[in-house]
């Protein structure tokens, strides 16, 4: 026989309405034990927030690619012997660009400000994946490296 445990300070829950009404917190129990009502949640890496914003979600992303987007201007700035070109994209696409996608359809109904938030750091990345200013037009840079727009991807 299998059992499925609650673990008293993981199990949580989370109320969405559809109004802006605020009703009551709800004070559940499962085999005894209370399951606290959060406004945002984490599972799996995805963070859901009671009114569907997904801003916290996004936020954590964001901040979770800039320290690998760190590494990675760290790594093309370097002056002594550099790698082509290829490797840098390969650096790219295995350790930063999984983790702007991981999950995109179910953070994909965000408001289009966070996920231009997204679009940001791979802006940033190709920038120095190819050397270029920041200023850059965002069309030019995505020929150029042939990275389609991560709007694209999550079609």
């Amino acid at each position: 026989m299998i059992f499925f445990g609650t673990i008293p300070g993981k199990t949580q829950s989370l109320s969405k309405s559809k109004t802006k009404r605020i009703y009551p917190k709800m004070h559940l129990k499962l085999n005894g034990i209370d399951i606290i009502e959060a406004e945002h949640v984490k599972y799996l890496g995805l963070i859901m927030d009671s009114q569907l914003t997904y801003q916290q979600h996004v936020s954590y992303v964001y901040g979770k690619t800039s320290k690998k987007l760190g590494y990675l201007t760290f790594l093309c700035s370097y002056k002594g012997i550099r790698p082509s070109l290829s490797v840098y994209n390969i650096l790219y696409k295995a350790i930063i660009r999984p983790s702007l996608e991981y999950g995109c359809a179910f953070w994909n109904g965000a408001p289009e400000s966070y996920k231009k938030r997204l679009e940001k750091i791979q802006r940033i990345a190709v920038c120095r994946i190819l050397g270029v200013m920041n200023a850059t037009a965002y069309h030019t840079i995505n020929m150029t490296s042939q990275f389609p727009p991560l709007e694209f991807r999550r079609k």
